[in-house]
């Protein structure tokens, strides 16, 4: 449905809507008790109005957006969002998401490379905050010492100045060990995976990322860390079920990006498939 039909057809029925709610005391109780019902109830109608507007100026304001998005008209798309990150250095999650989404979407690369570029220079803690999705194209290419020196720089940036009021996305950290981990940098990778993991509680796809990384290492600490995870969770999850909630955790763009490592790190927990074996 069009996002302009959409629009009509909300405000239609809200108003609609609206209107019997208000004169229902006419059709039930008469014009006589209505008439004192809308006297002490005429502040609704304000209220309503105003919500009302307040909703529809923001639809209005947003016009173009919507549009753009309903026609997936990508390149109109990332030249829209693109004055307000260059021009306005409105560096929000809406508008960096929508960049970057639509240079993806267009193959392009380079004005992702551009923006991180751009933030860095402009903004230093809004492209820490944004690394991740500002990364992607540096994953893509998968150059290990590439890799190693964008993810390091925002890593060691938050090393060094703990009392930054953003807090560092601990995905950073698993970008950097993994570059650690493609240069045999073996040793530093497993400090920071070990780190990620003993500080990360709630993001299921980082653990079992970062302890699909760790599995390699062969010492006492790392086994028991690796052990207890995939122990805990085959007790907690069938594999269907855990790769249910894999497949829903795809709402970022590294995560979609990293999505088939995901799934090959659940059949190292749970084993292959029966069904996938024919």
């Amino acid at each position: 449905m069009k996002f302009k039909t959409i629009f009509v057809v909300f405000n239609t029925i809200i108003v609609v809507s609206f209107l019997f709610i208000f004169f229902m005391p006419a059709l039930v109780l008469g014009v006589e008790y209505a008439t004192i019902f809308w006297q002490e109830s005429w502040y609704l109608v304000v209220l309503f109005v105003l919500v009302l507007g307040i909703l529809d100026a923001y639809f209005l304001f947003q016009w173009k957006l919507f549009v753009l998005l309903e026609n997936e008209d990508w390149g109109g798309l990332k030249m829209f969002v693109r004055r307000k990150l260059f021009d306005k250095n409105r560096f929000s999650q809406q508008n960096v998401h929508l960049y970057v989404n639509a240079c993806l979407m267009s193959n392009d690369l380079e004005g992702i490379d551009a923006l991180s570029t751009h933030m860095k220079t402009v903004n230093f803690s809004a492209a820490l905050k944004h690394a991740p999705q500002l990364g992607v194209p540096v994953l893509l290419r998968h150059d290990g010492k590439e890799i190693f020196d964008w993810f390091g720089e925002f890593w060691k940036s938050a090393e060094e100045n703990r009392t930054t009021k953003i807090s560092i996305d601990p995905w950073i950290g698993w970008d950097y060990a993994f570059g650690l981990l493609l240069l045999n940098k073996h040793e530093e990778a497993r400090g920071v995976l070990l780190d990620i993991y003993r500080s990360t509680k709630g993001d299921s796809m980082l653990r079992l990322l970062t302890v699909y990384m760790l599995k390699g290492f062969q010492d006492d600490e790392v086994s028991q860390v690796v052990n207890k995870f995939t122990n805990d969770l085959r007790k907690r999850y069938t594999r269907d079920t855990w790769a249910s909630k894999i497949e829903k955790q795809k709402d970022t763009v590294q995560r979609l990006v990293l999505h088939s490592i995901a799934q090959e790190a659940s059949t190292w927990v749970f084993g292959i498939n029966p069904k996938e074996k024919k």
